[in-house]
């Protein structure tokens, strides 16, 4: 299947991006490798709240709900990005992580899923985020519990 757009990652920056192509009339389609929209939040600790107050944090066309001097929590956050995608209809394939992306033509891309599945694009926006594997310093074993 040949795409325009591919974009990989359904996260805050996949979602708006999704949004501005969608808007612009650009036709896409999403990858992401959760089983729902906003599991990347939902996978981590509990007490996680964004850093910004909810009048900065929402993403394009749809404003958050409730007091605008609050933080939102990780799993308020995940339902904001999954109520998002469904307001758009954002064209989303969950649950099948791209396993590898390659330039096929110089004009086009080739993303195979784990699955087995491949989609062409001509561009690819790669909106996985900078934070899905923990880092953890080597020292940290020598602290107590």
């Amino acid at each position: 299947m040949r795409q325009p757009v591919l974009v990989i990652g359904a996260g805050q920056a996949g979602l708006a991006a999704g949004y501005h192509l969608q808007k612009a009339g650009v036709p896409f389609v999403m990858a992401d490798a959760g089983r729902r929209i906003g599991d990347n939040w939902r996978a981590r600790y509990d007490s996680l709240t964004l850093f910004t107050l909810r009048q900065f944090s929402p993403l394009p066309g749809l404003e958050f709900i409730g007091n605008r001097e609050l933080y939102r929590d990780r799993d308020e956050f995940a339902a904001y990005l999954e109520t998002y995608a469904g307001r758009f209809r954002l064209p989303v394939r969950l649950g099948n992580a791209v396993a590898r992306l390659v330039q096929i033509d110089g004009s086009a891309f080739e993303a195979s899923f784990q699955n087995g599945d491949t989609i062409q694009a001509r561009d690819v926006i790669v909106a996985t985020g900078g934070f899905q594997v923990p880092i953890v310093p080597g020292f940290v074993g020598r602290f107590g519990n």
